[in-house]
């Protein structure tokens, strides 16, 4: 006899969200790094950090770049592998040098790898921020978004209202999301620019 008045049943309560699915500092949790493997698809990440709790996780991806001129290396990615690095060996490490984006990105993973298996670590997550908000919480994208607690035994991360969107967007309507796309045809017709959220880069 199958009863689906029961949704415990059927693991309807198994159901973990990092951090109760809030934003903000997350103390004391573990982080490590995972490397594409085969049975992965072609276009996942290179390298994936996760962070877990006892509730669930949140990862983010990190992709090899071809181009150290690239905005994509030098304003994002770049930036991120240093403040990765120095949260994870502190902010007077000093890099070696690295022949191209690939390899700063390798070198990177395998200097901090060892050390996520020793310690804990405090982390910021977020939903997006305030001018590209996400349905999913994850890591604070830019600033200091993680620390070595043994590094750091006084906190330095922080959250900005001003940047960081703290509380989870409503999803939009279906009549909204109708509107939108007519709007946009007619934009792009007219040679104006689709809404950003409707872009390849989200």
């Amino acid at each position: 006899m199958i009863d689906l008045n029961k949704p415990e049943d059927f693991g309807a309560n198994d159901v973990r969200i990092f951090n109760d699915g809030s934003t903000g500092i997350v103390n004391n949790v573990a982080l490590r790094i995972e490397l594409k493997g085969p049975e992965d698809k072609d276009n996942s990440p290179d390298y994936k950090l996760y962070a877990k709790d006892s509730k669930g996780e949140v990862n983010e991806g990190y992709y090899y770049q071809d181009d150290e001129n690239a905005s994509g290396w030098k304003k994002y990615q770049g930036q991120r592998l240093i403040r990765l690095a120095k949260g994870v060996l502190g902010n007077d490490y000093v890099f070696p040098a690295f022949e191209s984006p690939k390899a700063a990105l390798d070198g990177v993973m395998k200097l901090i790898a060892p050390v996520l298996q020793k310690t804990p670590f405090n982390v910021v997550v977020t939903y997006g921020t305030t001018k590209k908000p996400s349905q999913y919480l994850g890591f604070k994208p830019f600033g200091r978004f993680l620390e070595n607690v043994e590094l750091y035994p006084k906190t330095m991360l922080t959250t900005d209202i001003r940047y960081d969107q703290l509380t989870r967007p409503q999803p939009k309507a279906e009549e909204d999301i109708k509107d939108e796309i007519e709007t946009s045809m007619a934009a792009t017709e007219d040679g104006g620019e689709a809404p950003s959220w409707l872009s390849d880069d989200n």
